[in-house]
């Protein structure tokens, strides 16, 4: 049996002294936002960009700016990569509910807030009052 993609690019990103974070489909579905597991998995990555194999699935690792990484806590920049994807005009009453128990489960108010702070403004707009009900 093949490992999970997520259990490799955490091995990759232990080996290459580099921090990766789960985007796109991949953060939908880690978030619970999704029931579909994607076949392809992309990171974003501060170390070298590549392309992972592992049976039929794919690990992408895209390289991005450092100001991908200034969050404190994990959960916010998968709530940001996940709505990115989504997209604005996309985002319903089912997901913002679903991040509402996210959110007061999860982390400290103080890091979720100020991770929140360097989110894009109409993501800041959703997720903030969310944060606040904690």
């Amino acid at each position: 049996m093949l490992p999970a993609p997520e259990t490799v690019a955490k091995a990759i990103a232990k080996r290459d002294n580099a921090r990766i974070q789960p985007t796109g489909n991949h953060a939908i579905n880690l978030l619970g936002l999704s029931t579909q597991v994607p076949m392809n998995v992309v990171y974003m990555t501060d170390g070298s960009p590549r392309k992972v194999n592992i049976g039929k699935r794919k690990i992408t690792f895209k390289k991005t700016s450092p100001r991908n990484f200034i969050y404190r806590g994990k959960i916010i920049p998968l709530v940001v990569s996940a709505l990115k994807t989504i997209g604005e005009d996309d985002v319903s009453r089912e997901y913002i509910n679903r991040l509402e128990q996210i959110l007061t489960q999860s982390e400290d108010k103080q890091i979720l807030l100020n991770d929140a702070n360097h989110a894009p403004v109409w993501i800041k707009k959703i997720i903030i009052p969310l944060i606040d009900k904690q």
